[in-house]
């Protein structure tokens, strides 16, 4: 394993970087489990980013698009309600991301981030134990465990200045996630549609800072989001996200 990479400073304000690096991740045995030995686990990651800071300083955009290439990727799941892993021969994930975060006037500020995902198996092939009957099934295009194609976030907060009383900031976020699956073989029945969550904060500091408080509303849709799912021959168990809180 190592890494590598280069900068080049475009102006006082901006540098753009590319990067190399080579991952490694050990290989072993299932035990407790079926005794199968899996290999290593390699991966080839390349980076190329830009970094800016804009107007007088007040305003970061940062922009970066990658590429993964695994080879014999580890891959989790539930056999004989035992944990087994198992190797994906070649996977790949390639995306973008997009930062930034402002200072929109005195006391205002705001964050926005924009991702995208494309992770799939580019050769598996895998039995699936909750369903023997099917053979080894042939997963290659499939989407990675927990790779949402599309990801936003934006928050906006602005501090109130209340002279002696101290500052008054109320700050709200908004978050989108897409689909995700929880299994390799991508059933629709192991499935987390695409959701939204927004989080709201109302937020008090004294004048010499000595003091502050807060409330909040979390999970303002309170809806029922899952966040991991396992699954055996005879169960499945869901985690969910937390419900609305305040």
């Amino acid at each position: 394993s190592g890494d590598a990479g280069v900068t080049f400073q475009l102006s006082p304000q901006s540098f753009l970087f590319v990067k190399y690096s080579r991952g490694y991740k050990s290989g072993g045995f299932n035990l407790p489990g079926n005794g199968q030995p899996y290999l290593p686990e390699f991966v080839n990651a390349f980076e190329v980013g830009l970094k800016n800071l804009l107007s007088q300083d007040r305003v970061r955009l940062n922009a970066t698009v990658f590429r993964y290439d695994y080879e014999d990727m580890q891959v989790f799941q539930i056999s004989n309600f035992q944990t087994v892993i198992e190797n994906a021969a070649q996977a790949t994930v390639t995306g973008a991301e997009v930062e930034l975060h402002a200072r929109l006037a005195q006391g205002s500020l705001i964050d926005v981030s924009v991702a995208y995902l494309d992770a799939t198996y580019d050769e598996f092939v895998s039995l699936d134990p909750l369903n023997p009957f099917a053979g080894f099934q042939d997963l290659s295009g499939n989407t990675l465990n927990r790779a949402p194609e599309l990801t936003f976030r934006v928050a906006i907060q602005h501090a109130f200045d209340l002279g002696d009383s101290g500052y008054l900031t109320p700050r709200a976020e908004y978050n989108w996630r897409d689909d995700v699956f929880f299994r390799q073989f991508n059933l629709a029945q192991e499935t987390q549609e695409s959701f939204s969550r927004s989080d709201l904060r109302l937020m008090w500091e004294s004048s010499t800072g000595a003091y502050r408080g807060s409330v909040w509303l979390k999970n303002l849709e309170d809806d029922d989001v899952i966040g991991n799912m396992l699954i055996n021959s005879l169960n499945l168990l869901a985690m969910y996200y937390a419900p609305q809180t305040w």
